[in-house]
């Protein structure tokens, strides 16, 4: 697919958000109403330069046009750090000869003995399993410093990230905890001796179900139209995937809002899948388009042990159209689609009765499968999990949010 910049200013008129609010307060409102009484989910969108990173460790900012997307930010908690985690209480791993000083916030490393790498020092962290862990610092020796984050609070154990970070450069990334236990260790990168500096550290969570693309080559590209900023990809390998599972067994029901326009390849494809196959896998939702006869076929799929299908094909507009579609997946109930506010399908029963589960998200392709690739743009994408059904103001909302983001 051709790939094009448009740097045209947003074209947002005033359907796309209620009269009077402006979009920074409807961010705000939108996050307090759908998630501010404890609903799971993730709430998406491509015009926030500060939630978007090239690379899947959160190194360099995605701020531009055809930045490759490697880890999107969920904004349900408006992008908040948590607390401090970091004890900055830095000191030589067992084993190691290093003299550590702090003064302020400066830590300085030094080591003289020969063999091995003995200018390292660590702090431990307390983290919490399967969350995402923002790291900043700044070098200041005249050296390069290598910068670990570590599974054990001892500066040893399985390497969660690794870089070595040139003099005199601020660093930053993002790693995720895989134990209640981690640290952070700093090192020589250049020998077995030496001073090493580093100031300004601060290790924070980034709350929420973050996405992420390892494969370089297969990074949804950051672009922007006439309408809004959006992620476009290009139908061959781009995807997303949520960074861990997303458990939703604790919730009996499931909104999606999502912004999309599908520009080409009319085969049966994948918007948003939980799960790397929904068919297979028991507490799982999907939307999927279809084509129907040059027209798209938008497809809300629950499966509770047995699966349920509501579908609506775009009756106003051919494949190309900027849609807005809303779904809700019930356990043991239904499934439904509702389609630019006026056509709507509902799939009663069916759908068995065993709960949501826990499992990887996948936007743009088949969690298992090279196939099913959509060729198109999404512009935002809400996701509430909740027990209760969202009211009318909280649909409308929501549909004003990703309204807002897409020009519509």
């Amino acid at each position: 697919m051709q790939r094009v910049s448009s740097m045209h200013a947003f074209g947002r008129g005033r359907g796309a958000r209620p009269p009077g609010m402006r979009l920074g307060n409807l961010d705000a409102q939108v996050r307090a109403a759908l998630f501010g009484q404890g609903q799971g989910g993730y709430m998406l969108s491509f015009d926030r330069a500060e939630a978007l990173y090239q690379d899947n460790t959160g190194e360099a900012s995605a701020a531009a046009a055809t930045n490759p997307l490697g880890l999107v930010l969920d904004q349900k908690s408006g992008l908040a750090r948590g607390p401090e985690v970091a004890v900055n209480a830095f000191q030589p791993p067992s084993g190691y000869a290093s003299t550590v000083s702090t003064a302020g916030n400066v830590i300085t490393v030094s080591g003289t003995a020969s063999g091995g790498s003995t200018v390292r020092a660590f702090t431990p962290l307390t983290t919490v399993v399967g969350r995402s862990y923002e790291v900043v610092g700044n070098i200041g020796s005249q050296q390069p410093v290598v910068v670990f984050a570590r599974n054990q609070n001892d500066g040893f154990g399985t390497v969660l990230y690794q870089k070595t970070v040139a003099a005199n450069t601020a660093f930053r990334f993002v790693f995720q905890a895989t134990t209640v236990a981690s640290s952070l260790l700093l090192g020589n990168g250049t020998g077995d001796q030496g001073t090493l500096s580093v100031s300004a550290i601060s290790v924070r969570e980034v709350p929420g179900n973050h996405f992420q693309q390892a494969t370089s080559t297969a990074r949804p590209l950051r672009q922007q139209d006439a309408y809004g900023w959006y992620a476009d990809a290009d139908g061959t390998d781009d995807f997303l995937q949520s960074l861990g599972n997303i458990d939703y067994s604790a919730f009996g029901r499931l909104t999606t809002f999502t912004g999309v326009q599908r520009l080409s390849n009319p085969i049966t494809a994948i918007i948003r899948e939980i799960s790397v196959n929904r068919d297979n896998n028991v507490g799982t939702h999907a939307l999927v388009i279809s084509p129907d006869s040059g027209r798209n076929r938008y497809r809300s799929l629950v499966n509770f042990g047995n699966v349920a299908e509501a579908t609506v094909t775009d009756a106003t507009r051919l494949i190309g159209g900027r849609d807005v579609v809303v779904t809700t997946g019930v356990v043991g109930d239904l499934a439904t689609v509702r389609l630019n506010k006026d056509q709507s399908a509902v799939a009663p029963g069916g759908g068995g009765s065993s709960p949501f589960g826990s499992f990887p998200h996948f936007i743009f392709r088949r969690g298992n499968t090279t196939a099913n690739y959509f060729t198109g743009r999404i512009y935002a994408h809400i996701e509430v999990a909740s027990n209760a059904p969202l009211t009318a103001q909280q649909i409308s909302l929501g549909e004003a949010w990703i309204r807002s983001k897409m020009g519509a």
